[in-house]
């Protein structure tokens, strides 16, 4: 369910899994003031329509309806987080996008959401005044339930960050498992400091996408993502980023042993490697049993039979080639199976020959 200023916010179906309050922006006007400006005090919102008064129970659009005057705005300090509480038990996802939500709305939305276990995943996106000041203390264990938490475009400085990753580290009960922080320009300093604090918490999936990092972070996450152990990230999402040193990169792919996906391309303007950097990505790529993806930006001029063998070690590593390097062969059924849905007899045949010894285990 979408609230736009089409769609009220409250227009939730029972069986509704995301609630979607998306640009209910904030205008400041003063309640008895019959014409609405965006320099009074207030926030905008929509009439309950009819659809909403039929999803809701009477006693619940009786509530929300008590926080908007006769013109549908709402009339609380809370602004939107007053709807909240009567968010239906089945909804899973909650997107707050460019609500203009500030420091001094997190308590109470921290406080809501205690209340809301079903919720498991919340977005923040483009809220650029949401600055660590305080309310991120303590934030993930009072929410353990929280899976997945989007701070993307949100404007936060290399302090913001370092706070981040403080509170991540301080985490005794957090439940997170994926993290995006991508569009965060500013942020890019501090994002080996927010790399290393997921790796060591649990967090599987981390984006930080578009954050301007340049050669010396870069260096330093990858690094840090080669030599800790243990690592729990399995998927780095890090769009944009200009590569200039490919070291640290291959160092990483050859000694961490999580990652299952690296995401480093551009989705509109290409950063192009060098064809050496290619074949070196090959090389390693080779003895790399776990990566499943790898993407990146080669040259235009690249050979596509170094990319085609790419993808074929990649395939082999989705179907369990890192069997060969385990000392029990108990996963050969699943190992087998994973290769017949391929309908590929050359991948077929590759792991059969050198996982002879173990399959005459089985």
């Amino acid at each position: 369910v979408t609230a736009s200023p089409a769609s009220p916010a409250c227009a939730m179906k029972p069986n509704a899994r995301l609630l979607d309050l998306r640009s209910l922006r904030i205008r400041t006007r003063a309640v008895s003031d019959p014409t609405p400006t965006t320099t009074e005090r207030g926030r905008r919102f929509d009439k309950v329509s009819a659809r909403a008064r039929k999803s809701l129970s009477p006693s619940s659009t009786a509530k929300a309806e008590s926080t908007c005057d006769s013109e549908g705005y709402i009339t609380s300090d809370e602004s939107v987080l007053a709807v909240l509480p009567y968010v239906s038990q089945s909804v899973k996802t909650l997107k707050l996008v460019d609500c203009d939500l500030e420091v001094r709305h997190m308590p109470s939305l921290t406080r809501i959401l205690r209340k809301k276990r079903h919720i498991t995943s919340l977005c923040l996106r483009l809220n650029r005044r949401l600055y660590l000041n305080g309310w991120h203390e303590n934030f993930f264990d009072q929410l353990p339930f929280l899976e997945t938490l989007d701070l993307s475009i949100c404007d936060l400085s290399p302090f913001d960050g370092l706070r981040l990753a403080a509170a991540l580290n301080a985490s005794t009960d957090s439940g997170l498992k994926r993290l995006s922080v991508a569009g965060n320009f500013r942020l890019g300093e501090a994002i080996p400091e927010i790399v290393e604090a997921c790796a060591s918490m649990g967090i599987i999936e981390l984006d930080c996408s578009f954050c301007d990092i340049h050669s010396k972070p870069q260096a330093k996450l990858f690094d840090l993502l080669a030599r800790q152990t243990p690592c729990s990230i399995q998927s780095l999402k890090m769009q944009a980023v200009r590569l200039k040193e490919i070291g640290p990169l291959i160092r990483c792919i050859q000694d961490n042993t999580s990652l299952r996906r690296i995401i480093i391309d551009h989705p509109r303007e290409p950063y192009e490697v060098s064809s050496e950097a290619t074949k070196r990505f090959l090389e390693v790529i080779r003895n790399n049993y776990h990566l499943e993806e790898f993407r990146f930006d080669p040259p235009h001029n690249h050979d596509e039979k170094i990319l085609e063998e790419m993808k074929y070690w990649m395939t082999l590593n989705r179907c369990g080639r890192s069997i060969l390097v385990q000392e029990t062969s108990k996963q050969w059924p699943e190992v087998l199976a994973n290769i017949a849905e391929l309908n590929d007899i050359d991948t077929f045949y590759w792991i059969l020959r050198l996982g002879a010894e173990q399959f005459q285990v089985v």
